[in-house]
């Protein structure tokens, strides 16, 4: 969803952060991996209620509204126990809307239904917007006629009942008017995928989704025929000039990176370039507007942290002031009123989850208005240092070191690889890598070859070049112990995903570096995973859409844009161009688990029962005995970075027994082996 602010003059202020302490102590586990008990925080458009997901007394994931003068709260949930709160919107300042998913029957066809409710900000009357035989899903708030659009059946398209994408009451749930009819199916509407309406209501831009691919289309007024839009390679609209008819737009167009461009819909001409980043791609994972005016304030997207860059000159003196008085932190504004100057800010480093500040110009005040790991004193966590890394044929790798508090180099150190093929590593506060470090152990991880956001050669060319994202590795590793920071008789890798495809590949290459290796969940055979992909559609389902390059949980550091191809099949692509020659025989030659021979070092391969995984954890545990290799098998439904919320207290307490025991064999495997 797009956020929103307004226009407003500020002064500098003069607020009083203190400063962080700089000795610490050993963290329990449980509380490095306690559950978020919410998320999702926004500020109501007058700056009076912070609204928020969090977990009730029951375990279950409800809406709440906070009155950030009075401190009262209000929560809601959907209707039924099995219901599961999805998202949320302001739809006005008094009121929100929110939907639910719990399983249903329709059609014939079982799916998870979808439940759109909206309630009064300091009410605990809930108003149903559709019943069973209508699915609905919302798209977006329209606040300035503080209505919402949604689209109604979707996902069940047939000409007696077609998709259509219209705006309606948030009370009554009253069709306002209709915006666009499907005849076939358009795709999933949500917050990843987008619709566009000029400042009239009338929808202009449109994303759809197919079984392999996505879509835009433009039209010029209600009544005109869509046509498609930008036929470039990751085309992205981000937002609409007042007009409707000009729109700000990334892709590369030509370019090794891409950035943020103006774009003609008319003409279908690609206009001046406005920004972009010497380093990285222009990858935004939010873009800001201006709802009264209709102009962008800014941009935020990725380096090797998060970053905001506004084109206003005020939000940028709001900007200097957070980071000024919230140092070594990335501060995000994600929610504002600035006709009254009340901002909501998260701020998060590497030594800390994210906390959530509220800043008054009026009152010059900042205050903290939610912490979500109160467990974690960031004076107790590691410090994470970036660096540049260049490998043996000269390429620029982005890394990052997290050093154990109390010790001094060179360290027993583990290398952590990205978990997904089309994905890259970020600073910021990891728990799996704090876990790591709270053991007395470094950790290195690298942004080697294919990781996404460094420009189309890097990240694109080479994503198929699976022998040397291992020597990026090597290259890395051998070159941390050359600057004293990595003791060379202690070394580990540890990965899960892709990472662990990565781990067992490189204690086959490389035995003399690692003494002990950890893998997750792993893929270990590609012609296996490439025919399987090639057998399977990317569709528009709602469960479809989670699908990530080497598992079926998305992974802390993932970072997933639906705009792009399925990260699966551009691996497969690139793999099928780097390896043309002898492509079979390399799909052998390559795969962890033909490569069993060579181990050295014990191994802990680690498994879900109840997933895909096993399907590719057995061969290779197989493959370990034959071969000799000390390994230990672990099966959880657990995984690294997080925990999974049930919709139940019951159900979210086996999910933190699960990740417990998880962490506890991993603990006890490095004791034993590192």
């Amino acid at each position: 969803m797009k956020q929103r602010f307004f226009l407003i003059m500020i002064t500098t202020l003069g607020i009083l952060i203190p400063s962080l302490g700089a000795v610490g102590k050993t963290i329990p586990v449980a509380d490095l991996i306690n559950r978020v008990p919410a998320q999702n925080f926004t500020l109501s458009p007058d700056g009076e209620y912070l609204a928020f997901m969090g977990l009730n007394a029951e375990g279950r994931m409800a809406l709440y509204a906070r009155d950030l003068e009075s401190g009262e709260i209000h929560s809601w949930i959907g209707y039924g126990d099995s219901s599961k709160l999805l998202d949320y919107f302001w739809v006005s300042p008094e009121r929100l809307a929110y939907q639910t998913t719990a399983p249903g029957n329709i059609s014939d066809n079982t799916r998870d239904y979808i439940g759109v409710y909206s309630v009064k900000r300091d009410s605990a009357k809930i108003n149903k917007l559709n019943d069973k035989k209508e699915r609905m899903f919302l798209v977006d708030p329209l606040v300035d006629r503080e209505s919402l659009l949604v689209e109604r059946n979707f996902g069940m398209i047939s000409e007696k009942s077609p998709a259509t994408l219209i705006e309606i009451d948030p009370v009554k749930g009253k069709k306002l008017r209709t915006l666009a009819t499907f005849t076939e199916d358009p795709g999933l509407y949500h917050r990843d995928l987008q619709c566009f309406v000029d400042p009239s209501g009338d929808l202009r831009v449109l994303l759809t989704l197919g079984d392999d691919s996505s879509k835009w289309t433009y039209r010029s007024s209600p009544d005109a025929e869509w046509i498609p839009l930008g036929s470039f390679e990751d085309f992205r609209v981000l937002g609409l000039d007042p007009s409707g008819n000009g729109a700000l737009v990334t892709g590369h167009f030509g370019q090794d990176r891409s950035g943020l461009y103006r774009y003609d819909l008319e003409s279908q001409s690609v206009g001046p370039l406005v920004f972009s980043d010497p380093t990285y791609d222009l990858r935004p994972s939010a873009f800001l507007v201006n709802d009264v005016r209709g102009q962008p304030l800014g941009l935020r997207y990725v380096t090797d942290r998060q970053r905001t860059i506004w084109f206003s000159a005020n939000m940028q003196q709001i900007q200097q002031l957070l980071d000024q008085k919230i140092p070594d932190c990335v501060n995000s504004i994600v929610g504002a009123d600035t006709t009254h100057g009340r901002f909501l800010i998260e701020s998060t480093s590497d030594r800390q989850p994210s906390l959530y500040k509220f800043l008054d110009l009026e009152k010059r005040s900042l205050t903290t208005v939610f912490v979500t790991n109160p467990s974690i004193d960031p004076t107790e966590t590691a410090k994470t240092d970036t660096m540049k890394i260049e490998s043996r044929d000269g390429l620029s790798l982005d890394g990052f070191l997290t050093r154990p508090i109390g010790t001094d180099p060179p360290y027993p150190t583990i290398v952590v690889p990205r978990s997904s093929a089309r994905s890259r590593v970020t600073w910021g506060f990891d728990s799996r890598v704090q876990f790591f470090a709270n053991l007395g152990y470094a950790v290195l991880q690298i942004n080697n070859r294919g990781s996404i956001g460094y420009g189309k050669h890097f990240s694109e060319d080479l994503l198929g070049d699976l022998a040397g994202m291992n020597n990026d590795l090597e290259d890395s590793v051998k070159w941390a112990i050359e600057q004293g920071l990595v003791d060379p008789d202690h070394v580990a890798i540890a990965g899960s995903n892709f990472g662990a495809f990565a781990a067992i590949y490189a204690i086959a290459t490389n035995p003399e570096i690692y003494r002990c290796a950890i893998a997750l969940n792993g893929i270990y055979n590609l012609k296996k995973h490439i025919a399987r992909q090639a057998s399977r559609k990317v569709s528009a389902g709602w469960g479809d859409m989670l699908i990530t390059s080497f598992g079926e949980n998305p992974s802390d550091d993932l970072e997933y844009d639906l705009r792009l191809p399925p990260p699966d099949t551009a691996l497969v692509n690139s793999l099928r161009e780097f390896q043309s020659d002898r492509f079979e025989e390399n799909l052998r030659t390559l795969s962890p688990q033909n490569l069993t021979d060579a181990i050295q070092c014990p191994v802990l391969a680690v498994y879900n029962p109840k997933t895909t995984s096993k399907l590719f954890a057995k061969p290779m545990i197989a493959a370990l005995k034959r071969s000799g290799v000390r390994h230990e098998v672990f099966m959880s439904t657990a995984r690294m970075g997080g925990l999974t919320v049930g919709t139940d207290d019951k159900t979210t307490q086996k999910a933190a027994s699960d990740s417990d025991q998880l962490y506890a064999t991993i603990e006890a495997f490095l004791k034993k082996n590192l």
